[in-house]
């Protein structure tokens, strides 16, 4: 099988956990005899050393800063990927993709698919490591703004559309089948979309080069004296760290040699958004600080011999999948202590390879860590251990399993769609804009499949310019109502009135479309014959089509993120003619946003809408465009008249107030960081020096490689986004 997974993250260059888990099976899959491809990030180090670290493998990059002009950040990177992989597709013909699920990898990728025949036959993976939904979730993280909003949608989407969703435990299934934002697209754990392949693991990929193999640490050194628990890992929320600091305070009395080391990296989980660091630190009661060492991120060869040297590590989490750090320790010999929920139990067997307790449960953890203290058995359970980690995880097996998976799951190859038989008609209402008409009209007599009938509606122009324009205006399917000037909504039901096609497109007298918009679109309603709503990718210019300025990319059709700003589309989509009639057409009062009322109708009422992944529709960028001239006030009024008449639309309404409160507060945050820079006066030395830096990279070419020494130079460290 020619097979090719997309991660962020590959050990040993970046991540430990995901990171060893992609390293981990492009492994397992090359040495089974397949022909293995990686397309990662420009991760520091990964090219120059793809050779020695991953023999074997073919090794693909994101092109950094290729997508420069799409603005929106949570989009960026999966259609950065949807584009490479085209491209590699088209050379290699892949058999199979794999995506991880955190941050939508799969999302353009299985949109194309869907509405653009793109990957037809090829099986499409989505591995659930834990997706950020369900991470924020457990981390009680209820803050929202658009962009957290944004990656459960498209989280959500890549689960309802992959061919197969591979589980290295039950638990995640479970889990996100209770997740609220979530459980609609998950399938039940008897689906056949849904495949348990615990994670591969070698420990030679963590192993130091002198280290002795795993599972051979000596017996003497197993059974010598041990007072140290160890925690490694990011200090989150739900790693419950907590509760290892209240149960180990409780017994450090009676074991006076007590001492808890905390190894990880910092974040903003604890309450408040504050230093989880901090927040842990302020759990210790008095008098015990000196026993609770806290220590950032360690060599993973360091981690090694703090892991060997422990007499115990311990993960205490509230909830886990299926923990690299669990495999890791216990391959190492180490006793491991784990909580009882999530996927622990289905690696940990309670008293024969190392030790469970409640969660959360502070007076059980400590029962546990006294017993790895003072019980002998404690030896046994520590050689048990990695031979528990080399029946479940072995290398071969989890092969087989992820390929297996893939092949039941591949799609058989769908036939390109047969051109539909249905009239489209393109609706072109016009208010003194006469300059740019003929430049409109013209792209939809270059279209690929030309529509069937074009209706021109002067809106009352008062411009003589325009009026000569539309007089002279002559084509066999075009129709000219003339009408006094009575807004954009009705000039567009006016025209809707008058046609006669099945399919309908509102197109604005200075937009235009590229010439296979009719084609692409008619084309994916063929292989989804419920769709009523058909958009793509819009490219915004000033001058011209060819030189866009940024690519706008509709997020789809989500009720919560509807509620808060227009997500689906311009007005510009190939919409069903009887679905406008039934919602009533456009509402006369809508003198804006008349196209986001219409959206939120239709979506109330259950119609499906499919966006293309290309741009596809051409916006023109006026500073005199109707709603850039449009009072704040007025723009205000009708939000508001919005949201009110589309109240009961589906979905959770708090959720929406969440990412109003989340878009408000990232607002004031730019205010006030605009008013702090004009109150300090010229940016800090570090600052300049630091643009400066970053240009320079930038144009030598540099930028990728480097940027990261320029960062720990000249600017201040903060949270890391995900280990």
């Amino acid at each position: 099988m020619r097979l090719c997974l997309t991660s962020s993250e590959v050990a040993p260059f970046h991540g430990w956990g995901v990171g060893a888990c992609t390293t981990h099976s492009l492994r397992a899959l090359r040495d089974a005899g397949h022909d293995v491809h990686l397309l990662a990030d420009d991760l520091p180090g990964l090219r120059a050393q793809a050779l020695s670290a991953l023999p074997g493998i073919h090794v693909h990059t994101l092109h950094a800063q290729s997508l420069h002009h799409v603005p929106c950040i949570h989009t960026k990177r999966p259609l950065e990927i949807y584009r490479r992989l085209l491209d590699l597709h088209q050379r290699h013909g892949f058999d199979a993709l794999l995506f991880n699920d955190f941050y939508a990898d799969a999302f353009h990728v299985l949109r194309a698919r869907q509405t653009m025949s793109h990957f037809a036959g090829v099986a499409i993976g989505v591995i659930l490591h834990s997706p950020i939904t369900l991470l924020r979730r457990i981390n009680r993280q209820t803050e929202c703004d658009l962009e957290v909003a944004a990656i459960t949608h498209m989280e959500r989407a890549c689960f309802r559309l992959a061919d197969v969703l591979l589980a290295p435990s039950r638990a995640i299934v479970r889990e996100l089948a209770a997740t609220p934002e979530l459980q609609s697209s998950v399938p039940p754990e008897s689906s056949p979309r849904v495949r348990i392949v615990p994670y591969a693991y070698d420990a030679a990929l963590l192993r130091a080069p002198n280290a002795a193999p795993a599972g051979s640490t000596p017996r003497a050194s197993l059974d010598a004296p041990r007072s140290e628990i160890l925690f490694f890992g990011r200090l989150e929320r739900r790693k419950g760290v907590e509760t290892l600091i209240a149960s180990a305070a409780s017994i450090m009395p009676s074991h006076p040699a007590l001492r808890v080391r905390i190894v990880g990296v910092d974040t903003d989980t604890a309450p408040g958004r504050r230093s989880m660091r901090g927040w842990l630190r302020r759990q210790i009661p008095p008098g015990l600080a000196d026993r609770f060492i806290f220590e950032d991120n360690q060599p993973r060869e360091a981690i090694a011999g703090l892991i060997s040297g422990a007499a115990a590590v311990c993960i205490p989490s509230f909830w886990e999948n299926y923990p690299n750090a669990c495999l890791e320790a216990m391959s190492l010999g180490a006793l491991v202590i784990g909580s009882d929920a999530g996927g622990m139990p289905e690696i940990i067997t309670d008293g024969v390879d190392g030790l469970l307790f409640r969660a959360g449960d502070a007076g059980s953890l400590a029962d546990a860590l006294g017993r790895a203290l003072r019980d002998p058995a404690c030896a046994v359970m520590r050689e048990a251990a990695p031979r528990t980690v080399a029946r479940l995880c072995d290398p071969g097996l989890h092969a087989r399993q992820i390929v297996a998976g893939l092949e039941e799951a591949r799609p058989a190859s769908r036939s390109v769609g047969v051109a539909s038989p249905a009239r489209v008609g393109v609706i072109v209402p016009c208010f003194n804009l006469g300059a740019t008409l003929p430049a409109t009209l013209d792209s939809l007599w270059s279209q690929t499949r030309p529509p069937d009938e074009v209706i021109v509606i002067d809106d009352g122009s008062s411009d003589p310019a325009t009026r000569e324009a539309i007089d002279r205006l002559g084509h066999p399917s075009l129709t000219v109502i003339r009408q006094h000037n009575q807004g954009l909504p009705r000039a567009r039901n006016a025209g809707i009135a008058r046609a006669t096609s099945d399919w309908i497109i509102p197109l604005d007298a200075d937009d235009m479309l590229a010439p296979t918009f009719i084609e692409a679109a008619l084309h994916a309603a063929s292989l989804d014959p419920g769709l009523g709503v058909i958009t793509s990718h819009m490219a915004c210019f000033t001058h011209s089509p060819d030189q866009p300025e940024l690519e706008y990319v509709p997020l789809g059709p989500d009720p919560e993120v509807l509620r808060v700003l227009n997500c689906v589309s311009s007005a510009t989509a190939m919409v069903r003619r009887e679905l406008i009639l039934a919602a009533g057409g456009y509402d006369p009062e809508m003198v804006a946003f008349e196209d986001w009322d219409l959206w939120c109708t239709l979506l109330a009422r259950g119609v499906q809408f499919a966006i293309i992944p290309q741009p596809l529709i051409f916006n023109r960028m006026r500073p005199n465009s109707m709603l850039r001239s449009m009072p704040l006030m007025e723009q205000q009024n009708l939000r508001a008249r919005l949201i009110s008449k589309h109240a009961n639309l589906p979905g959770d309404a708090t959720r929406a107030l969440r990412i109003m409160l989340g878009e408000s507060c990232h607002f004031q945050r730019l205010w006030f960081e605009s008013q702090h820079r004009q109150d300090a006066g010229p940016p800090p030395l570090r600052h300049r020096l630091a643009d400066k830096a970053h240009q320079w990279l930038a144009d030598l070419g540099l930028a990728p490689a480097l940027k990261p020494i320029t960062r720990a130079l000249f600017e201040p460290a903060s949270f890391e986004p995900r280990a």
